[in-house]
């Protein structure tokens, strides 16, 4: 289980909500055991590689999910013609 983060320094400040609502959806998930999740999505232009956001995206998807124990499999990206594994390519 993961650390509780402390309280806020000062009585004013307050923790915004959906820090509340994602840590509670985090703990809950890590105690059911999440299995490893695999994302996929689509460009809209129908061309399947990646683009930097993409890469980006995965790898900061990759290091938060690390931290509540989830392991990324894979990250598709679907294409008109062609689906594109970011782990065929070594890139997760």
């Amino acid at each position: 289980m993961l650390p509780r983060p402390t309280r806020p320094a000062a009585a004013t400040e307050k923790w915004p909500r959906s820090f509340a609502y994602h840590q509670s959806r985090c703990d809950t998930n890590c105690a059911r055991r999440t299995q490893p999740l695999i994302v996929a999505h689509n460009h809209p232009c129908g061309q399947a590689e990646p683009s930097r956001a993409d890469e980006y995206l995965t790898q900061s998807l990759k290091t938060a999910l690390a931290l509540v124990d989830v392991r990324l499999l894979d990250h598709f990206v679907v294409g008109c013609d062609a689906i594109v594994s970011f782990a065929e390519r070594g890139m997760v």
